[in-house]
């Protein structure tokens, strides 16, 4: 196996894997490390080289260099197990733009990304959607904005306070979503709205600000919400939901255009087997997820409307 990582730049803090996108393609990683004894092994088929990339600018709470180690753990093992005949390469991107890169010059075959990433590169990325990551009965997630109950007068009597949200590929998408409520209310974009803008590694982080009022409000998971509120009550006592939004699917696994037919056949191979396995279920489970299911073109309509508007009222449109 080979293992490759290019080098961030700009003192970017590597964002880690905890959202969904680090799952599709963790679904070809991860298999390596699964208990192999309930899997058959898929029939032989000429030896192809897998070249696999994911974008840590997607996902978050772990370092890089966990990433790494995540990667060696769960590349390694199962696959050769598994697919003895085939060779196995990994790398991870720092960005979108480093990724769309590799593509052009050849050097990966699939590409685990978030929606949004994949929504802003359509154009240029030569990459087809084939899978999805899902939780429950669902590959959806759904934001909210929290504050504390004592305010009154909504998102405008928010101005010159403090926004927590969180940091990588799931926090962009919330901080467009909420940016998006803004320019609907004809106020201005979050980072001019506000007086501070903090991202968190931690969703629970934030809301946890938010309630001992140390911040005035976050966006996170309305999942995130739910589980807090279960655990302690008072959260749910002493916070507002603001605003909650529609359910957006938030990552997938992609192959490029031109992937030969036996090396595509290996990769959804790996993607479909995972949840087979006791112990790939327990992997899954530290990605906030439980399976994988085949990816169709209407799963992210609601995040492409989100874009859409999103540019059309940034730009002054109406």
């Amino acid at each position: 196996m080979t293992l490759s990582a290019p080098r961030r730049t700009n003192g970017q803090k590597p964002s880690g894997l905890r959202f969904i996108p680090v799952l599709c393609f963790a679904v070809l990683c991860l298999a390596g490390s699964a208990v192999c004894d309930a899997v058959e092994t898929p029939p032989s088929s000429a030896p192809v080289t897998l070249r696999v990339g994911y974008v840590l600018d997607s996902f978050s709470g772990v370092s890089l260099e966990d990433a790494r180690i995540a990667v060696r753990l769960l590349y390694g093992a199962r696959f050769k197990h598994r697919y003895p005949q085939h060779r196995g390469e990994v790398t991870l991107f720092p960005d979108m733009r480093s990724a769309v890169d590799a593509i052009r010059k050849k050097q990966i075959n699939g590409l685990g990304l978030s929606t949004l990433d994949y929504l802003k590169t359509r154009d240029v990325n030569n990459l087809v959607p084939v899978r999805k990551a899902t939780r429950g009965n669902s590959a959806r997630t759904r934001f909210v904005v929290l504050t504390r109950k004592d305010p009154a007068g909504g998102l405008p009597a928010l101005r010159n306070t403090t926004l927590l949200i969180e940091a990588s590929g799931q926090g962009h998408v919330a901080s467009m979503w909420l940016d998006t409520l803004l320019f609907e209310r004809k106020l201005p974009e979050s980072r001019k709205f506000f007086k501070t803008v903090e991202t968190m590694d931690k969703e629970s982080q934030a809301a946890m600000k938010v309630f001992f009022r140390k911040a005035d409000v976050c966006v996170i998971q309305k999942s995130t919400y739910l589980v807090m509120n279960e655990l302690n009550p008072q959260i749910g006592e002493k916070l507002q939901v603001l605003f909650e939004s529609p359910d957006y699917m938030m990552g997938l696994f992609a192959v490029v255009k031109d992937i030969d037919e036996d090396t595509k056949r290996v990769l959804l191979d790996y993607a479909d087997g995972l949840s087979q396995d006791r112990e790939g279920d327990r992997i899954l489970s530290m990605f906030r997820a439980n399976g994988i299911s085949e990816y169709s073109p209407e799963s992210i309509e609601s995040l492409e409307n989100l874009y859409r508007t999103y540019l059309r009222l940034k730009h002054g449109g109406r």
